[in-house]
Protein backbone atom coordinates (compact mmCIF):
# COMPACT_ATOMS: atom_id res chain seq x y z
CA UNK A 1 0.00 0.00 0.00
CA UNK A 2 1.48 3.34 -1.05
CA UNK A 3 2.01 6.19 1.40
CA UNK A 4 1.04 9.80 0.72
CA UNK A 5 3.70 12.06 -0.71
CA UNK A 6 4.73 15.33 0.92
CA UNK A 7 2.74 17.28 -1.67
CA UNK A 8 -0.43 15.30 -0.86
CA UNK A 9 0.02 15.84 2.88
CA UNK A 10 0.58 19.60 2.46
CA UNK A 11 -2.36 19.90 0.10
CA UNK A 12 -4.87 18.22 2.40
CA UNK A 13 -3.59 19.72 5.63
CA UNK A 14 -3.98 23.12 3.95
CA UNK A 15 -7.45 22.30 2.64
CA UNK A 16 -8.56 21.18 6.08
CA UNK A 17 -7.02 24.25 7.72
CA UNK A 18 -8.78 26.61 5.29
CA UNK A 19 -12.09 24.80 5.81
CA UNK A 20 -11.69 25.08 9.58
CA UNK A 21 -10.88 28.80 9.41
CA UNK A 22 -13.86 29.41 7.12
CA UNK A 23 -16.23 27.58 9.48
CA UNK A 24 -14.77 29.29 12.56
CA UNK A 25 -15.12 32.72 10.96
CA UNK A 26 -18.89 32.35 10.79
CA UNK A 27 -19.73 29.90 13.61
CA UNK A 28 -17.30 30.54 16.44
CA UNK A 29 -19.50 33.28 17.88
CA UNK A 30 -21.93 30.49 18.83
CA UNK A 31 -19.35 28.21 20.46
CA UNK A 32 -16.23 26.33 19.49
CA UNK A 33 -18.08 22.99 19.11
CA UNK A 34 -20.25 24.60 16.42
CA UNK A 35 -17.08 25.78 14.72
CA UNK A 36 -15.70 22.25 14.76
CA UNK A 37 -18.98 20.87 13.40
CA UNK A 38 -18.95 23.51 10.67
CA UNK A 39 -15.40 22.53 9.80
CA UNK A 40 -16.42 18.89 9.48
CA UNK A 41 -19.34 19.87 7.21
CA UNK A 42 -16.90 21.94 5.15
CA UNK A 43 -14.82 18.77 4.88
CA UNK A 44 -17.38 17.43 2.40
CA UNK A 45 -16.81 20.42 0.14
CA UNK A 46 -13.07 20.03 0.58
CA UNK A 47 -13.28 16.46 -0.74
CA UNK A 48 -15.09 17.73 -3.80
CA UNK A 49 -12.18 20.07 -4.50
CA UNK A 50 -9.87 17.09 -5.00
CA UNK A 51 -10.71 15.74 -8.43
CA UNK A 52 -9.14 12.35 -7.77
CA UNK A 53 -10.36 11.85 -4.20
CA UNK A 54 -12.83 9.02 -4.81
CA UNK A 55 -10.54 7.17 -7.21
CA UNK A 56 -7.51 7.44 -4.94
CA UNK A 57 -6.06 4.70 -2.76
CA UNK A 58 -5.17 7.28 -0.13
CA UNK A 59 -8.67 8.31 0.94
CA UNK A 60 -8.13 7.50 4.64
CA UNK A 61 -4.78 9.33 4.72
CA UNK A 62 -6.35 12.38 3.07
CA UNK A 63 -9.23 12.37 5.55
CA UNK A 64 -6.80 12.22 8.48
CA UNK A 65 -4.77 15.14 7.10
CA UNK A 66 -7.89 17.22 6.53
CA UNK A 67 -9.30 16.50 9.99
CA UNK A 68 -5.98 17.48 11.58
CA UNK A 69 -6.06 20.70 9.57
CA UNK A 70 -9.62 21.47 10.67
CA UNK A 71 -8.85 20.84 14.34
CA UNK A 72 -5.73 23.00 14.24
CA UNK A 73 -7.67 25.81 12.51
CA UNK A 74 -10.32 25.86 15.25
CA UNK A 75 -7.57 26.06 17.88
CA UNK A 76 -5.82 28.90 16.02
CA UNK A 77 -9.03 30.88 15.58
CA UNK A 78 -9.88 30.48 19.26
CA UNK A 79 -6.57 32.16 20.15
CA UNK A 80 -7.69 35.38 18.43
CA UNK A 81 -10.29 36.18 21.08
CA UNK A 82 -9.43 38.68 23.84
CA UNK A 83 -7.40 37.23 26.70
CA UNK A 84 -8.04 37.83 30.37
CA UNK A 85 -5.61 40.79 30.39
CA UNK A 86 -7.17 42.49 27.33
CA UNK A 87 -8.02 46.18 27.53
CA UNK A 88 -11.53 45.29 26.34
CA UNK A 89 -12.33 44.45 29.97
CA UNK A 90 -11.73 48.11 30.86
CA UNK A 91 -14.21 49.64 28.41
CA UNK A 92 -16.29 52.53 29.75
CA UNK A 93 -13.77 52.94 32.58
CA UNK A 94 -11.61 56.05 32.67
CA UNK A 95 -7.95 55.45 33.38
CA UNK A 96 -4.35 56.32 32.55
CA UNK A 97 -2.95 54.72 29.39
CA UNK A 98 0.55 54.27 28.04
CA UNK A 99 1.38 52.84 24.63
CA UNK A 100 3.77 52.97 21.69
CA UNK A 101 2.63 54.06 18.21
CA UNK A 102 3.02 51.24 15.68
CA UNK A 103 0.76 52.71 13.00
CA UNK A 104 -0.26 56.29 12.30
CA UNK A 105 -2.69 57.84 9.83
CA UNK A 106 -3.48 61.51 9.37
CA UNK A 107 -6.72 62.95 8.03
CA UNK A 108 -8.00 66.46 7.61
CA UNK A 109 -9.34 66.63 11.15
CA UNK A 110 -7.39 64.20 13.35
CA UNK A 111 -4.56 61.72 13.72
CA UNK A 112 -5.39 58.03 14.16
CA UNK A 113 -2.78 55.98 16.01
CA UNK A 114 -2.60 52.28 16.81
CA UNK A 115 -0.83 51.67 20.13
CA UNK A 116 0.93 48.50 21.27
CA UNK A 117 2.90 47.61 24.43
CA UNK A 118 -0.10 48.90 26.34
CA UNK A 119 -0.60 49.53 30.00
CA UNK A 120 -3.85 50.63 31.64
CA UNK A 121 -3.64 51.93 35.19
CA UNK A 122 -0.04 50.62 35.29
CA UNK A 123 -1.14 47.08 34.38
CA UNK A 124 0.18 45.60 31.13
CA UNK A 125 -2.36 44.71 28.42
CA UNK A 126 -1.84 42.13 25.70
CA UNK A 127 -3.66 43.70 22.74
CA UNK A 128 -3.76 47.04 20.95
CA UNK A 129 -5.69 50.30 21.28
CA UNK A 130 -6.90 52.63 18.53
CA UNK A 131 -6.67 56.30 19.53
CA UNK A 132 -8.06 59.36 17.73
CA UNK A 133 -5.82 62.34 18.50
CA UNK A 134 -5.71 66.09 17.73
CA UNK A 135 -3.77 67.10 14.62
CA UNK A 136 -1.11 68.83 16.68
CA UNK A 137 1.50 68.11 17.79
CA UNK A 138 2.51 65.88 14.87
CA UNK A 139 3.38 62.41 16.08
CA UNK A 140 5.42 59.65 14.47
CA UNK A 141 6.05 55.91 14.58
CA UNK A 142 7.74 54.80 17.81
CA UNK A 143 6.48 57.66 20.00
CA UNK A 144 5.42 56.41 23.42
CA UNK A 145 2.38 58.28 24.69
CA UNK A 146 0.82 58.80 28.10
CA UNK A 147 -2.73 60.10 28.52
CA UNK A 148 -6.05 59.56 30.26
CA UNK A 149 -9.09 58.30 28.38
CA UNK A 150 -12.15 56.08 28.55
CA UNK A 151 -11.79 53.06 26.21
CA UNK A 152 -14.91 51.94 24.41
CA UNK A 153 -15.72 48.89 22.33
CA UNK A 154 -15.96 49.57 18.57
CA UNK A 155 -19.36 49.10 16.95
CA UNK A 156 -20.62 48.46 13.41
CA UNK A 157 -21.08 51.59 11.28
CA UNK A 158 -24.02 51.74 8.84
CA UNK A 159 -23.88 48.07 7.94
CA UNK A 160 -20.07 47.93 7.91
CA UNK A 161 -18.72 45.48 10.52
CA UNK A 162 -16.18 48.01 11.80
CA UNK A 163 -15.79 46.10 15.05
CA UNK A 164 -14.82 42.89 13.26
CA UNK A 165 -12.47 44.82 10.99
CA UNK A 166 -10.60 46.09 14.05
CA UNK A 167 -10.66 42.66 15.73
CA UNK A 168 -8.70 41.37 12.76
CA UNK A 169 -5.97 43.85 13.71
CA UNK A 170 -6.03 42.72 17.38
CA UNK A 171 -7.82 45.95 18.36
CA UNK A 172 -10.75 45.52 20.74
CA UNK A 173 -11.11 49.09 22.08
CA UNK A 174 -10.74 52.66 20.91
CA UNK A 175 -10.31 56.06 22.57
CA UNK A 176 -11.17 59.61 21.52
CA UNK A 177 -8.64 62.04 22.90
CA UNK A 178 -9.26 65.79 22.77
CA UNK A 179 -6.35 66.87 24.97
CA UNK A 180 -2.72 66.78 23.87
CA UNK A 181 -1.03 63.52 24.92
CA UNK A 182 2.30 63.48 26.71
CA UNK A 183 5.15 62.04 24.64
CA UNK A 184 7.30 60.26 27.22
CA UNK A 185 9.75 58.64 24.77
CA UNK A 186 10.83 58.78 21.13
CA UNK A 187 11.97 55.95 18.85
CA UNK A 188 10.54 53.32 21.18
CA UNK A 189 9.40 51.12 18.31
CA UNK A 190 11.18 48.56 16.15
CA UNK A 191 14.06 50.35 14.33
CA UNK A 192 13.58 48.36 11.12
CA UNK A 193 9.87 49.15 11.04
CA UNK A 194 10.71 52.79 11.77
CA UNK A 195 12.86 52.92 8.61
CA UNK A 196 10.12 51.28 6.57
CA UNK A 197 7.56 53.75 7.91
CA UNK A 198 9.83 56.62 6.93
CA UNK A 199 10.11 55.17 3.42
CA UNK A 200 6.33 54.92 3.17
CA UNK A 201 5.76 58.46 4.42
CA UNK A 202 8.43 59.77 2.04
CA UNK A 203 6.71 57.99 -0.85
CA UNK A 204 3.34 59.56 0.01
CA UNK A 205 4.91 63.02 0.39
CA UNK A 206 6.52 62.75 -3.04
CA UNK A 207 3.25 61.64 -4.64
CA UNK A 208 1.43 64.61 -3.10
CA UNK A 209 4.22 66.96 -4.23
CA UNK A 210 4.11 65.79 -7.84
CA UNK A 211 0.37 65.28 -8.34
CA UNK A 212 -2.62 67.29 -7.23
CA UNK A 213 -5.82 65.92 -5.76
CA UNK A 214 -7.60 63.68 -6.51
CA UNK A 215 -4.91 62.29 -8.85
CA UNK A 216 -2.41 61.89 -6.00
CA UNK A 217 -4.94 59.87 -3.99
CA UNK A 218 -5.56 57.59 -6.97
CA UNK A 219 -1.85 56.95 -7.53
CA UNK A 220 -1.26 56.39 -3.79
CA UNK A 221 -4.16 53.94 -3.81
CA UNK A 222 -2.69 52.07 -6.78
CA UNK A 223 0.67 51.77 -5.03
CA UNK A 224 -0.13 51.15 -1.37
CA UNK A 225 -3.90 51.29 -0.97
CA UNK A 226 -3.81 54.53 1.05
CA UNK A 227 -6.00 57.35 -0.20
CA UNK A 228 -7.57 60.57 1.00
CA UNK A 229 -10.64 60.30 -1.17
CA UNK A 230 -13.78 61.98 0.08
CA UNK A 231 -16.89 60.00 0.95
CA UNK A 232 -18.36 61.11 -2.38
CA UNK A 233 -15.45 59.64 -4.33
CA UNK A 234 -15.59 56.40 -2.36
CA UNK A 235 -19.27 56.08 -3.30
CA UNK A 236 -18.36 56.66 -6.96
CA UNK A 237 -15.77 53.85 -6.91
CA UNK A 238 -18.23 51.54 -5.16
CA UNK A 239 -21.01 52.30 -7.63
CA UNK A 240 -18.81 51.50 -10.62
CA UNK A 241 -17.26 48.38 -9.08
CA UNK A 242 -13.75 49.85 -9.10
CA UNK A 243 -13.05 50.05 -5.35
CA UNK A 244 -10.46 47.29 -5.73
CA UNK A 245 -8.06 49.48 -7.70
CA UNK A 246 -7.43 51.70 -4.65
CA UNK A 247 -7.14 48.84 -2.15
CA UNK A 248 -3.85 47.25 -1.14
CA UNK A 249 -4.39 43.83 -2.68
CA UNK A 250 -2.80 41.37 -5.04
CA UNK A 251 -5.14 42.59 -7.77
CA UNK A 252 -2.93 45.39 -9.09
CA UNK A 253 0.35 43.67 -8.27
CA UNK A 254 -0.72 40.51 -10.12
CA UNK A 255 -1.74 42.40 -13.26
CA UNK A 256 1.52 44.38 -13.26
CA UNK A 257 3.45 41.12 -12.76
CA UNK A 258 1.90 39.54 -15.84
CA UNK A 259 2.53 42.72 -17.81
CA UNK A 260 6.22 42.77 -16.86
CA UNK A 261 6.62 39.10 -17.76
CA UNK A 262 5.06 39.70 -21.18
CA UNK A 263 7.13 42.82 -21.78
CA UNK A 264 10.50 41.24 -20.93
CA UNK A 265 9.59 38.18 -22.98
CA UNK A 266 8.73 40.46 -25.91
CA UNK A 267 12.15 42.16 -25.84
CA UNK A 268 13.82 38.75 -25.92
CA UNK A 269 14.84 38.06 -22.32
CA UNK A 270 15.06 34.49 -21.10
CA UNK A 271 12.38 33.26 -18.71
CA UNK A 272 14.82 32.75 -15.83
CA UNK A 273 16.23 36.28 -16.19
CA UNK A 274 12.73 37.70 -16.29
CA UNK A 275 11.62 35.66 -13.26
CA UNK A 276 14.37 36.93 -10.98
CA UNK A 277 14.14 40.53 -12.17
CA UNK A 278 10.38 40.72 -11.61
CA UNK A 279 10.70 38.94 -8.23
CA UNK A 280 13.29 41.51 -7.10
CA UNK A 281 11.02 44.31 -8.34
CA UNK A 282 8.09 42.97 -6.29
CA UNK A 283 10.19 42.66 -3.13
CA UNK A 284 11.59 46.17 -3.65
CA UNK A 285 8.03 47.46 -4.10
CA UNK A 286 6.99 45.94 -0.77
CA UNK A 287 9.97 47.50 1.05
CA UNK A 288 9.54 50.91 -0.59
CA UNK A 289 5.86 51.02 0.38
CA UNK A 290 6.59 50.36 4.06
CA UNK A 291 6.19 46.57 4.20
CA UNK A 292 2.83 46.83 5.97
CA UNK A 293 0.77 43.67 6.29
CA UNK A 294 -1.50 44.50 3.32
CA UNK A 295 1.48 45.40 1.12
CA UNK A 296 3.40 42.26 2.05
CA UNK A 297 0.30 40.17 1.33
CA UNK A 298 -0.13 41.85 -2.07
CA UNK A 299 3.53 41.22 -2.86
CA UNK A 300 3.19 37.56 -1.85
CA UNK A 301 0.23 37.18 -4.20
CA UNK A 302 2.21 38.85 -6.97
CA UNK A 303 5.05 36.38 -6.39
CA UNK A 304 2.53 33.53 -6.59
CA UNK A 305 1.32 34.77 -9.98
CA UNK A 306 4.96 35.01 -11.05
CA UNK A 307 5.65 31.50 -9.83
CA UNK A 308 2.62 30.13 -11.65
CA UNK A 309 3.93 31.57 -14.91
CA UNK A 310 7.36 30.05 -14.22
CA UNK A 311 6.21 26.56 -13.22
CA UNK A 312 3.37 26.18 -15.68
CA UNK A 313 2.05 23.16 -13.73
CA UNK A 314 -1.39 23.87 -12.27
CA UNK A 315 -1.14 21.09 -9.66
CA UNK A 316 2.13 22.45 -8.27
CA UNK A 317 0.94 26.05 -8.09
CA UNK A 318 -2.35 24.91 -6.50
CA UNK A 319 -0.43 23.33 -3.63
CA UNK A 320 1.70 26.46 -3.24
CA UNK A 321 -1.40 28.67 -3.31
CA UNK A 322 -3.15 26.59 -0.63
CA UNK A 323 -0.05 26.54 1.55
CA UNK A 324 0.47 30.30 1.17
CA UNK A 325 -3.15 31.06 2.06
CA UNK A 326 -2.86 28.80 5.11
CA UNK A 327 0.34 30.51 6.31
CA UNK A 328 -1.18 33.98 5.89
CA UNK A 329 -4.28 32.94 7.83
CA UNK A 330 -2.17 31.26 10.50
CA UNK A 331 -0.82 34.71 11.41
CA UNK A 332 -4.10 36.53 10.77
CA UNK A 333 -7.01 34.06 11.15
CA UNK A 334 -9.73 36.69 11.05
CA UNK A 335 -8.62 38.01 7.64
CA UNK A 336 -10.71 35.46 5.73
CA UNK A 337 -13.95 37.08 6.84
CA UNK A 338 -12.98 40.52 8.07
CA UNK A 339 -10.30 41.80 5.67
CA UNK A 340 -11.51 42.65 2.17
CA UNK A 341 -7.91 43.22 1.09
CA UNK A 342 -7.07 39.59 1.81
CA UNK A 343 -10.23 38.40 0.07
CA UNK A 344 -9.57 40.45 -3.06
CA UNK A 345 -5.92 39.38 -3.11
CA UNK A 346 -6.82 35.69 -2.98
CA UNK A 347 -9.67 35.99 -5.48
CA UNK A 348 -7.64 38.04 -7.96
CA UNK A 349 -4.65 35.71 -7.69
CA UNK A 350 -6.82 32.65 -8.32
CA UNK A 351 -8.43 34.40 -11.28
CA UNK A 352 -5.06 35.31 -12.78
CA UNK A 353 -3.72 31.78 -12.32
CA UNK A 354 -6.74 29.68 -13.30
CA UNK A 355 -9.03 31.86 -15.44
CA UNK A 356 -6.53 33.75 -17.60
CA UNK A 357 -5.45 30.62 -19.57
CA UNK A 358 -9.15 29.82 -20.11
CA UNK A 359 -10.07 33.33 -21.28
CA UNK A 360 -7.06 34.21 -23.41
CA UNK A 361 -7.87 31.89 -26.38
CA UNK A 362 -11.24 33.63 -26.73
CA UNK A 363 -9.58 37.03 -27.21
CA UNK A 364 -7.73 36.27 -30.43
CA UNK A 365 -9.45 39.28 -32.06
CA UNK A 366 -7.58 41.68 -29.71
CA UNK A 367 -4.16 42.68 -31.08
CA UNK A 368 -1.06 41.66 -29.14
CA UNK A 369 0.45 45.12 -29.67
CA UNK A 370 1.52 46.69 -26.36
CA UNK A 371 0.44 43.40 -24.76
CA UNK A 372 -3.22 44.43 -24.99
CA UNK A 373 -4.44 40.85 -25.38
CA UNK A 374 -2.59 39.70 -22.24
CA UNK A 375 -3.75 42.76 -20.30
CA UNK A 376 -7.40 42.30 -21.31
CA UNK A 377 -7.32 38.59 -20.46
CA UNK A 378 -5.82 39.29 -17.04
CA UNK A 379 -8.31 42.10 -16.45
CA UNK A 380 -11.33 39.95 -17.29
CA UNK A 381 -10.04 37.06 -15.17
CA UNK A 382 -9.36 39.20 -12.10
CA UNK A 383 -12.66 41.09 -12.48
CA UNK A 384 -14.72 37.89 -12.71
CA UNK A 385 -12.94 36.33 -9.75
CA UNK A 386 -13.42 39.42 -7.54
CA UNK A 387 -17.07 40.02 -8.49
CA UNK A 388 -18.53 37.69 -5.78
CA UNK A 389 -16.43 39.40 -3.09
CA UNK A 390 -17.54 42.89 -4.13
CA UNK A 391 -21.17 41.79 -4.36
CA UNK A 392 -21.09 40.21 -0.90
CA UNK A 393 -19.24 43.11 0.71
CA UNK A 394 -21.16 46.03 -0.75
CA UNK A 395 -24.51 44.42 -1.59
CA UNK A 396 -24.59 46.10 -4.99
CA UNK A 397 -24.10 44.85 -8.52
CA UNK A 398 -22.66 47.40 -10.90
CA UNK A 399 -23.97 47.15 -14.45
CA UNK A 400 -21.16 49.40 -15.69
CA UNK A 401 -18.40 47.58 -13.78
CA UNK A 402 -17.37 45.20 -16.61
CA UNK A 403 -17.09 48.03 -19.12
CA UNK A 404 -15.28 50.41 -16.73
CA UNK A 405 -12.83 47.75 -15.59
CA UNK A 406 -12.05 46.71 -19.16
CA UNK A 407 -11.35 50.33 -20.05
CA UNK A 408 -9.25 51.07 -16.95
CA UNK A 409 -7.37 47.99 -15.78
CA UNK A 410 -5.27 47.27 -18.88
CA UNK A 411 -3.63 50.68 -18.44
CA UNK A 412 -2.83 50.32 -14.73
CA UNK A 413 0.57 48.66 -15.34
CA UNK A 414 1.64 51.61 -17.48
CA UNK A 415 0.46 54.08 -14.82
CA UNK A 416 2.11 52.24 -11.94
CA UNK A 417 5.39 51.77 -13.79
CA UNK A 418 5.31 55.34 -15.12
CA UNK A 419 4.53 56.64 -11.64
CA UNK A 420 7.39 54.61 -10.18
CA UNK A 421 9.81 56.01 -12.78
CA UNK A 422 8.75 59.59 -12.05
CA UNK A 423 9.08 59.04 -8.30
CA UNK A 424 12.57 57.68 -8.90
CA UNK A 425 13.44 60.73 -11.03
CA UNK A 426 12.18 63.01 -8.22
CA UNK A 427 14.98 61.71 -6.00
CA UNK A 428 17.51 63.13 -8.48
CA UNK A 429 15.64 66.20 -9.71
CA UNK A 430 12.31 67.48 -8.43
CA UNK A 431 11.98 69.97 -11.28
CA UNK A 432 12.39 67.29 -13.94
CA UNK A 433 9.96 64.99 -12.11
CA UNK A 434 7.33 67.74 -11.96
CA UNK A 435 7.82 68.34 -15.69
CA UNK A 436 7.37 64.64 -16.48
CA UNK A 437 4.47 64.10 -14.06
CA UNK A 438 1.98 65.36 -16.64
CA UNK A 439 2.45 62.14 -18.64
CA UNK A 440 0.95 60.22 -15.70
CA UNK A 441 -1.35 62.91 -14.29
CA UNK A 442 -3.33 63.16 -17.54
CA UNK A 443 -4.27 59.44 -17.69
CA UNK A 444 -5.08 59.52 -13.97
CA UNK A 445 -7.46 62.41 -14.60
CA UNK A 446 -8.97 60.48 -17.49
CA UNK A 447 -9.64 57.46 -15.26
CA UNK A 448 -11.28 59.63 -12.61
CA UNK A 449 -13.42 61.35 -15.26
CA UNK A 450 -14.52 58.00 -16.71
CA UNK A 451 -15.39 56.57 -13.29
CA UNK A 452 -17.40 59.64 -12.30
CA UNK A 453 -19.20 59.76 -15.66
CA UNK A 454 -20.21 56.09 -15.46
CA UNK A 455 -21.34 56.47 -11.85
CA UNK A 456 -23.70 59.27 -12.93
CA UNK A 457 -25.65 56.89 -15.21
CA UNK A 458 -29.08 56.44 -13.51
CA UNK A 459 -29.12 52.62 -13.69
CA UNK A 460 -25.38 52.06 -13.20
CA UNK A 461 -25.87 49.81 -10.15
CA UNK A 462 -28.51 47.71 -8.37
CA UNK A 463 -28.67 47.32 -4.61
CA UNK A 464 -29.70 43.93 -3.18
CA UNK A 465 -30.98 42.95 0.27
CA UNK A 466 -28.37 41.21 2.40
CA UNK A 467 -29.92 37.76 1.97
CA UNK A 468 -30.15 38.16 -1.80
CA UNK A 469 -26.57 39.43 -2.09
CA UNK A 470 -25.37 36.47 -0.02
CA UNK A 471 -27.32 33.98 -2.16
CA UNK A 472 -26.06 35.49 -5.42
CA UNK A 473 -22.51 35.47 -4.07
CA UNK A 474 -22.77 31.77 -3.21
CA UNK A 475 -24.18 30.90 -6.64
CA UNK A 476 -21.54 32.98 -8.41
CA UNK A 477 -18.80 31.45 -6.27
CA UNK A 478 -20.01 27.90 -7.01
CA UNK A 479 -20.04 28.60 -10.75
CA UNK A 480 -16.49 29.93 -10.59
CA UNK A 481 -15.40 26.93 -8.54
CA UNK A 482 -16.92 24.53 -11.08
CA UNK A 483 -15.16 26.40 -13.88
CA UNK A 484 -11.78 26.20 -12.13
CA UNK A 485 -12.35 22.56 -11.18
CA UNK A 486 -13.22 21.57 -14.75
CA UNK A 487 -10.22 23.50 -16.05
CA UNK A 488 -7.92 21.66 -13.65
CA UNK A 489 -9.48 18.33 -14.63
CA UNK A 490 -9.02 18.98 -18.35
CA UNK A 491 -5.42 20.10 -17.74
CA UNK A 492 -4.67 16.88 -15.84
CA UNK A 493 -6.37 14.78 -18.53
CA UNK A 494 -4.15 16.33 -21.20
CA UNK A 495 -1.06 15.67 -19.09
Amino acid sequence: MSSPSGAVIIRHLSLGFLAGIAASSFLFFVSWPWSLIGGIISFGFVMMFDIRFFSSELRIEKIICQMLGIGFAVFVYASTFPSIDSIVHETDTEGSVEGTIIDLEESEFYQKATLADLSFEDQERSDRLLVYLPLYPTLSYGDRLSFTCTPRAPEPIEGFAYNRYLWGKDIYAECFLYATPLVIARDAGNPVMALLQEARISLLDRIQMLFGEPESSLLAGLFIGETNFSTEWEAVFQKTGTSHIVAASGYNVGIVTIFLLSFFSWIGWYRRQTFFLVAVAIVFYAILCGAEAAIVRAAVMGLLVLLSQQLGRRSAITNILLLTASILLLFSPRALRDDIGFELSMAATMGLIYLTPFIKPHLAFIPKTLHLQESFASTIAATIACAPILLFRFGTFSLVSPMVNLLILPWLPYLMIGGAVILGVSVLSSSLAILLSGFVALPLSGILFLVRACASIPISAFAFPDWCATLLTLLFGILLWLLVRNHLFSARSRS
